[in-house]
């Protein structure tokens, strides 16, 4: 569940990521081919792209003309992602416009359009990009914040957006007990404790991320060299409980942790990079499948984004293994994918995409790896299978 935030290029860090392996990961302004790299070594990274301008710029454009702004920051985004088809969301905006529930209608609306323009283009959002605690949120508003970028939510959940929030804790993440400063509950698990509960129905099931996750002391530039007094060991403890954590949450993607090299001297006290970094790649990861994670290598992108799969109860299928196999979807650990594979050929000849890795099942008894597939422009879900051994017999199963 817990991969790095990368500033300043991956050229340093390559071992280091394929030693990894991270559930997620956040690269700021991706260089040419560094996403491509990153899947070749673990395809089940989840890869966020932030293409960087100045908070001061996007925030000044999006409260003057949000439909603007999300023009203006599609253009920047393209060329980015012609270099790097394999991030699976891209951000622009971050900790901007946030302040109250006047500014975050105006980033509901740029947010809107600029899923809208990235969907053309077979791009997926990152959004929201909220710092922690914000927006405010309930009951001190009675959530008019989160309701008012609601809107944008929906439409995200129907174009493979992602929301991205960040949250850290002082002085170390889980706060201090002694002082009550920082509670989880209201800092680094605000947003499962006390946002997610008021947010309104349809879109309380969003697929979510954490782009910044961490130690910020909130005094200045002060991180987890300060909080922990420079024991890494013991932030990298307290990082493995808050996975334990983000891992019983289904519609958690994971989190990256601020951060993995510096763009300035302004975040050397949250750097973790050298004996850091080396010990949190070796750390094994408490990590589950995630439904709504819909991975796509290569670049392959489905038309939209289900945040869960269909209960067996509610699908109407001619075939009985539909109901078997999306049962075992939801509760098998699944496989590594391998991007050449006859289900993923077949999946593509039909003019499908795919929406899972390949994964372990039973179908009448015999062993079968199969796979998820969505079809781009009827949503049609499906599942395709072929017993062990004979993997040229691929067959299929409607959802």
């Amino acid at each position: 569940m817990i991969g790095p935030h990368v500033m300043g290029g991956i050229g340093e860090y390559r071992e280091l990521i394929r030693r990894w392996r991270p559930q997620a990961l956040l690269l700021v302004d991706p260089s040419g081919g560094a996403a491509a790299e990153i899947k070749s070594w673990s395809p089940g990274t989840f890869l966020v792209g932030r293409v960087f301008q100045p908070d001061s710029e996007i925030e000044k454009r999006i409260l003057a003309d949000p439909i603007s702004a999300a023009q203006w920051a599609a253009g920047l985004i393209k060329p980015a992602a012609a270099g790097n088809p394999d991030v699976d969301v891209w951000q622009f905006n971050n900790e901007v416009a946030q302040a109250d529930p006047g500014q975050i209608a105006k980033l509901a609306e740029f947010t809107k359009e600029y899923i809208k323009l990235l969907a053309a283009s077979g791009l997926a959002a990152a959004i929201g990009c909220f710092s922690v605690g914000r927006p405010e949120a309930p009951p001190n508003d009675s959530g008019a914040a989160w309701n008012a970028f609601a809107p944008a939510m929906k439409a995200g959940m129907a174009q493979n957006a992602v929301l991205l929030l960040h949250a850290y804790g002082r002085p170390r993440i889980f706060g201090d007990p002694q002082t009550h400063d920082s509670p989880p509950e209201w800092y680094l698990q605000r947003y499962e404790y006390v946002v997610r509960p008021f947010l309104p129905a349809e879109v309380r099931d969003i697929t979510y991320i954490y782009g910044e996750y961490g130690c910020d002391m909130r005094t200045g530039r002060e991180g987890w060299k300060t909080g922990y007094k420079g024991d890494y060991a013991a932030y990298i403890k307290d990082l493995h409980k808050a996975a334990e954590f983000l891992a019983q949450q289904p519609n958690c993607l994971g989190a990256c942790v601020f951060t993995l090299g510096t763009s300035s001297q302004d975040w050397v006290d949250f750097d973790v990079r050298g004996d850091p970094a080396e010990a949190l790649s070796r750390r094994p990861w408490p990590t589950q499948p995630k439904p709504g994670a819909a991975m796509h290598p290569r670049g392959l992108r489905s038309a939209r984004r289900r945040t869960v799969l269909p209960s067996p109860a509610a699908t109407v299928s001619a075939a009985p293994e539909a109901e078997r196999l999306f049962k075992d979807r939801r509760t098998r650990p699944m496989a590594d994918l391998a991007l050449k594979t006859s289900l993923l050929e077949r999946i593509v000849a039909d003019g499908c995409v795919p929406t899972s890795k390949e994964f372990s099942v039973r179908v009448g008894g015999e062993a079968c790896q199969a796979q998820t597939a969505s079809h781009p422009k009827t949503g049609e879900e499906r599942v395709y299978y072929a017993l062990k051994g004979h993997p040229d017999k691929v067959r299929q199963v409607l959802n």
